[in-house]
């Protein structure tokens, strides 16, 4: 959980890069569960490289970006993270804000797999945990 925790703490220094390492190769990046309506939140993204172009696509947009840990849970090979996110629009420079899990799944110290959530319950059950 220490792992995850500063990945969060490199994303809110600007160091998206600092979990490059912990990627697998075989890494899937499912974005759906944002629930946005967004072609680039309406899919899996499969391996480092697709995951890379995501966030150069998607960071840009924004400016002022952060994040704050709500909870970590890990349960096995998993670690659900809830977290308040807050950003400004580049374009628009309107706060934005919102709640949201990231799930990720490790398989020999490499994340695996990577999914979020946008209620807290689904993201508790979804580790077989309730609230």
């Amino acid at each position: 959980m220490e792992v995850v925790q500063s990945l969060f703490e490199a994303f809110n220094r600007g160091d998206i890069e600092a979990g490059s390492k912990l990627i697998d190769q075989c890494v899937v990046f499912d974005v759906r569960g944002m629930e946005l309506e967004n072609e680039d939140f309406d899919r899996v993204y499969f391996g480092p490289e697709a995951v890379r172009d995501f966030w150069r696509a998607w960071l840009p947009a924004w400016t002022d970006m952060r994040v704050e840990i709500q909870w970590i849970r890990g349960v096995g090979d998993r670690v659900i993270v809830w977290l308040h996110q807050l950003q400004v629009g580049r374009l628009s420079g309107l706060p934005v804000e919102f709640y949201v899990a990231w799930d990720f799944l490790f398989r020999d110290g490499k994340i695996v797999r990577m999914a979020f959530f946008r209620e807290e319950g689904k993201a508790l059950e979804a580790v077989g945990l309730s609230e």
